[in-house]
């Protein structure tokens, strides 16, 4: 499914944290560091999102689950 409204910001922020914590990052390596990157992505993300959409080829965190009761 394609990337909702309310995905938006989540669509940004781990675009933007992915970016941050990239194996050339070595500067990145310790879970305080990590929080902090994680803290700026969801910041920074609320202001991207409000300004720029995800891509048409982006796909959103929607599941659909079937399931048949058996009997």
């Amino acid at each position: 499914a394609p990337v909702e409204s309310w995905e938006r910001r989540l669509y940004w922020m781990q675009r933007i944290a992915t970016t941050l914590m990239r194996p050339s990052a070595k500067h990145f390596r310790t879970s305080l560091s990590q929080r902090v990157i994680n803290i700026g992505a969801y910041l920074t993300a609320g202001i991207v999102a409000q300004t720029h959409s995800p891509p048409d080829s982006a796909r959103g965190a929607s599941v659909v689950f079937v399931a048949r009761k058996k009997g």
